[in-house]
């Protein structure tokens, strides 16, 4: 695959995860900390997750583009 290709699936890849993140993000928090009905527990835990994911979709990126190099 080309660069710029793989560079695009990524994105679209960490999109998609971000967004299912969105939407079930509530549902781990009442199951991670019931009891605790708090918006800035809830934003804390997305903001942490969207970094999760995005460090583990750079990686990937990385990972693919130096063996696609080689």
């Amino acid at each position: 695959m080309k660069r710029s290709s793989l560079i695009i699936l990524h994105v679209v890849i960490w999109l998609t995860l971000s967004l299912i993140y969105f939407f079930t993000s509530e549902t781990i928090i009442a199951w991670l900390l019931p009891g605790i009905h708090e918006v800035g527990a809830w934003l804390m835990m997305l903001i942490y997750g969207w970094v999760f994911i995005f460090i583990l979709v750079v990686t990937s990126l990385v990972i693919t583009l130096k063996r696609s190099a080689q």
